[in-house]
């Protein structure tokens, strides 16, 4: 009992020290000011408004890119220095925008986004598709998720062609992946000349299918062919053939086929493959890259397990924490 109370005795001191601090410790500011130009934030307001009043949700499986193509003849008026000085490109209704700079030899910036947005399901307050603006506040269908980052990115540039400013380096707006300034820079390569003549992308395309872009011969891009081919939440791991080639490293399906590839020969390629080919002590070359959220959600998925598909708490299991770990080591 005594052991019991000076515990507990402890535990108050120590809430008591804790008070005190809070109260002594100086209060955190921010140096941020919001800006205060009423008319510049109405502006930008409307113009987001307008963008979320064209719908352009997307679906599995079905295609329309018309409704996007709508969205860019909106943005068109919205942002006319863009569109009236840049270089654009159409594919499949996805629009590639590029703000030419002063050095070509220079590596571009590339600004990604999207315009997709996911259905407009339950009950609303206001109208998803109206953009309704009250007390300051844009409600509706991609007003956050993520209509709003492509009319940053849009704004931004606008703003910079007005005054005058030309970059030092391109600056390319795009939407749907990041290949598509490689494509058109040159620095893609074409699948047709790396993957065997009987690939499923280069014939019956049950998988995958190809997306052509005007002017350019190849096979670069590959969309899910949709339907029921695919299974639901599979990922592919894909790796750069040619740099695997200027290694002594294994194929990796070779290797998977033996069944031999594992977490730690994985471990040991990213690390093989990281280089430095400039030699100015930080690497340009990395032997891995994913969305964090899809890398910890595949890595349960390929150790047996999951954090919240079932009843029962996972995050603190044995087989979460080998996923965790395994990250930990990728990055540190």
């Amino acid at each position: 009992m005594k052991i019991i109370l000076i515990l507990i005795a402890l535990l108050v001191i120590a809430l008591g020290v804790a008070a005190l601090r809070a109260l002594f410790l100086e209060k955190k500011t921010s140096i941020y000011h919001g800006s205060t130009d009423r008319k510049r934030f109405e502006d930008y307001a409307l113009k987001l408004q307008k963008m979320i009043q064209v719908e352009t949700v997307s679906h599995r499986g079905i295609e329309d890119p018309e409704k996007f193509r709508r969205l860019h003849k909106v943005m068109e008026g919205l942002f006319p220095n863009v569109f009236a000085q840049c270089e654009k490109y159409d594919i499949d209704g996805n629009l590639l925008v590029r703000y030419k700079g002063k050095r070509e030899d220079k590596k571009p910036i590339v600004l990604i986004s999207h315009l997709d947005v996911v259905p407009a399901e339950g009950d609303w307050t206001y109208p998803p598709f109206e953009g309704r603006i009250v007390d300051d506040v844009i409600h509706g269908r991609g007003s956050f998720d993520v209509k709003c980052g492509v009319f940053a990115f849009y704004q931004a540039v606008e703003e910079m062609i007005k005054d005058g400013y030309v970059p030092d380096c391109d600056i390319y707006l795009t939407e749907p992946s990041f290949a598509l300034p490689a494509i058109v820079k040159g620095y893609a390569t074409d699948l047709e000349k790396v993957l065997p003549s009987d690939a499923d992308i280069l014939n019956e395309q049950q998988y995958l299918r190809t997306a052509k872009l005007n002017g350019i011969d190849g096979t670069y891009l590959m969309y899910e062919a949709g339907g029921e081919s695919i299974p639901d939440s599979v990922y592919c791991l894909a790796f750069n053939k040619k740099i695997l080639e200027t290694t002594d490293l294994e194929d990796p399906n070779v290797m998977y086929k033996r069944g031999q590839w594992t977490w730690d020969k994985w471990l040991y390629y990213m690390d093989r493959l990281t280089q430095d080919t400039d030699g100015d002590g930080t690497p340009d070359v990395y032997g891995f890259s994913s969305d964090t959220q899809l890398l910890f959600e595949n890595l349960c998925m390929s150790n047996g397990t999951s954090v919240a598909s079932s009843d029962t708490e996972n995050i603190s299991s044995k087989a979460v924490g080998e996923v965790l770990d395994f990250i930990n080591i990728m990055y540190n």
